[in-house]
């Protein structure tokens, strides 16, 4: 026998009154395990909430009066009426307007004394009374006393206490040297004071200071990197705005200093770079590279030492020879590359180049060199080295093809024009029909045309060149091909190509919609998938017009009679067909 609450403020029993026991009883067992999260209200009687289960289901509940308008549940449960998911959001609800009533009846009178406020009774205080009460709160609250530490601290011990504080909260709040997801906030919360505590240095201490508390937040928090789970970001969160912090403070205080004082933040922050603390992580320690990079722009007395660090970078990575630094490599090279061209001329670089050509970049440098030497057979055959290199790396591969196409139109090599494009073509670059087109006389072409279509549709993985091709085209004839082949296509199907089969194909628009809409009845199996079998049924109605839509929702309802939340999204597309009738006879 289910209870129910008298005193609820809405009226559960006459709800829950065509539930069976059997649900409600589950119903209530979720409630009070606490499954039920993310209820909201979202307009006044409009509930949503989600129920935790084998999976999470989505619960929408709308009361009128008290009573229940509509109740949903995206779940696969396809008993009568509806299931211990929505039993459970049901008494959620009726909890927090219980709630809500209490608490409103409880509420302080105008009269009312108000609440006491510690903080506003300092102000009458003594200076002893003051003294006293902070020593007592910092002998008493450890995290008190931190906080003092680190707010009285003076300025030689400042950085020293504030890296204490940060390999506490690491500590604190790990477990066998590895700190889970959930504790990674306050296992950060001694970093994100110390990063406070930079963003306010940077403005009122000398720079040494502010530089020496930087590198000490980055390495604490780069030390962290090890042992947390940073699924969130947070960890790489305080070493950008520390990267960062470093960026301003140059900007701020040592760019328009002396040689000497420039000098020194060089070699601190190069320093920084060239240590282990980075490694594997190219992108930050580039940030320190690239403003290094800057200083010796300015004073070429630093300029070998940045040189030769990155020759040591390259190096590493040659040696490793790992997949995983490839990408490392080229960019270090890159940057090797640029430097040399700012600083020792393109001679310089010109060789660099040559003797690094594996890197694509650099590649793309030579080979527009021999264009502007007008020396083009050596750069086609370094795009056609490319290709060959590429492998696998397919939109690298294209990329080389496509240069060597702009190769042939310079120098108007027509047969090798026409042969490349086609190959960009059937390689899946729809663009290069368009540009066929132009290389053709239009008899030519009219033959040339069906033979690439035909190619097109028949290729393995040549079909993503190919509908967008046929849509530009309006060829109706294929496209209704294309649409009767993938019938039951994801994306490319009769939903979104009827348009471009009517008025034509009127009968083979309606059968195919048909067909689909069965199918993706069959295979629905909770109410977003009956929602997507309904908004095809929309699709239906406008079409093949409302009277076959309202038929096929009839044979569906027929022949799902045990599914009632595909019921109830179908009593919904019928309503809707029903309402743009009656709005079409106003219209009249």
């Amino acid at each position: 026998m289910r209870q129910v609450n008298p005193m609820a403020p809405m009226n559960l029993d006459s709800i829950l009154q065509d539930f069976d026991d059997i649900i409600i009883a589950r119903g209530q067992a979720y409630f009070e395990n606490g499954l039920v999260t993310s209820l909201e209200e979202k307009r006044p009687g409009a509930f949503t909430a989600i129920v935790e289960g084998t999976e999470d289901y989505q619960v929408t509940v709308v009361l009128q009066n008290d009573e229940c308008a509509d109740l949903s549940c995206d779940c696969p449960y396809s008993g009568n009426p509806y299931c211990k998911h929505v039993v459970a959001v049901l008494l959620a609800i009726n909890e927090m307007k219980s709630r809500a009533t209490s608490l409103a009846s409880n509420a302080r009178p105008k009269d009312a004394r108000p609440a006491f406020n510690p903080l506003d009774t300092l102000d009458s205080l003594s200076k002893s009374g003051l003294l006293s009460l902070v020593r007592e709160m910092a002998g008493e609250l450890p995290d008190a006393y931190d906080w003092l530490r680190l707010r009285l601290a003076p300025a030689q011990d400042e950085t020293k206490l504030y890296r204490k504080q940060i390999q506490k909260s690491l500590q604190t709040n790990s477990k066998r040297g590895y700190v889970e997801y959930a504790r990674t906030s306050d296992a950060l919360r001694g970093a994100e004071t110390a990063l406070s505590r930079l963003q306010v240095l940077i403005n009122t201490a000398p720079w040494q200071r502010s530089l020496d508390f930087s590198v000490m937040l980055l390495e604490e928090s780069m030390k962290c990197l090890e042992c947390c789970d940073d699924s969130d970001g947070e960890v790489g969160y305080i070493i950008v705005s520390c990267l960062n912090c470093i960026t301003e403070l140059y900007d701020k205080c040592v760019s328009r200093d002396v040689e000497a004082q420039q000098t020194a933040f060089f070699q601190r922050i190069l320093g920084v770079a060239a240590s282990p603390l980075f490694s594997g992580w190219n992108e930050w320690n580039e940030t320190l590279l690239t403003l290094c990079t800057r200083i010796a722009d300015v004073f070429p007395v630093l300029r070998d030492s940045l040189l030769k660090l990155r020759e040591e970078h390259i190096a590493v990575y040659i040696r490793a020879k790992k997949d995983s630094d490839s990408y490392a490599l080229m960019v270090e090279q890159k940057a090797y590359f640029k430097m040399l061209q700012r600083w020792q001329g393109e001679e310089q670089a010109w060789q660099y180049a040559l003797s690094n050509i594996g890197n694509p970049e650099l590649r793309m440098y030579v080979i527009n060199a021999f264009c502007q030497k007008k020396q083009y057979q050596e750069a086609v055959r370094l795009c056609i080295e490319g290709e060959r290199q590429a492998g696998r790396l397919y939109g690298l591969k294209a990329q080389w093809k496509e240069r060597r196409y702009q190769i042939y139109k310079k120098t108007g090599d027509m047969p090798a024009i026409r042969a490349l494009g086609e190959e960009l073509l059937l390689g899946g670059d729809d663009a290069y029909f368009e540009k066929l087109k132009e290389l053709y006389p239009p008899e030519e072409w009219k033959c040339k045309r069906n033979e690439l279509l035909d190619s097109l549709e028949t290729g393995s993985g040549r079909q993503r060149a190919y509908l967008p091709i046929l849509l530009r085209e309006g060829d109706k004839t294929r496209i209704l091909r294309y649409a009767q082949q993938n019938i039951d296509h994801p994306f490319h199907n009769i939903y979104s190509l009827y348009q471009y089969l009517l008025p034509d194909y009127q009968a083979e628009v309606r059968s195919m919609f048909y067909q689909r809409i069965l199918n993706d009845s069959a295979h629905a199996s909770d109410r977003k998938a009956y929602q997507a079998v309904c908004e095809g049924i929309g699709a239906y109605a406008t079409a093949c017009g409302k009277q076959l839509a309202e038929a096929l929702i009839q044979k569906l309802k027929a022949d799902y009679p045990r599914r009632p939340a595909f019921q109830d999204e179908l009593l919904k597309s019928l309503s809707a067909l029903h309402s743009g009738k009656q709005k079409q006879k106003a219209n009249l």
